[in-house]
């Protein structure tokens, strides 16, 4: 195995990596909504604006989860793939605070939900190689 080949295999994320992304950006979901929390106004009726600004975000964000990550084969590519999901779940709730201060805890609820199913469960990582000078040879 050579040097570019040994590194490349140590330079992979591993499940605790995205244990840690996850984690902290689901702990961003839940701490914007202590944060960035308003009264709820007055009920409105929806706005037509309403259903796009929500299952836009929602298809790309389960789309990303379940159609293209189980097709991805190196675990950078996974991550990346995470990271842009969750990001698209996070941006739900942020949609809720801003734009339609009514509908929060909605917009709240979908973003959990979002941010949940990137939970990384779903990772079959290779194992580790044991004997290093076995590898070398």
């Amino acid at each position: 195995m050579s040097i570019v080949e040994n590194n490349l295999q140590f330079n992979q994320p591993t499940k605790a990596v995205f244990w840690m992304v996850w984690g902290s950006l689901s702990a961003a979901v839940v701490a914007y909504r202590f944060f960035l929390y308003n009264e709820n106004p007055e009920p409105v009726l929806p706005a037509v604006m309403l259903a796009p600004m929500l299952f836009v975000p929602v298809i790309i964000a389960a789309a990303c989860r379940w159609f293209f990550i189980p097709r991805l084969k190196q675990m950078q590519q996974i991550l990346v793939a995470s990271i842009i999901g969750i990001a698209m779940g996070e941006s739900i709730s942020f949609y809720g605070y801003f734009l339609f201060p009514p509908y929060q805890d909605l917009f709240f609820v979908v973003s959990l939900l979002m941010v949940l199913q990137y939970m990384p469960t779903y990772l079959n990582t290779p194992p580790a190689v044991k004997d290093l000078s076995a590898a070398q040879s």
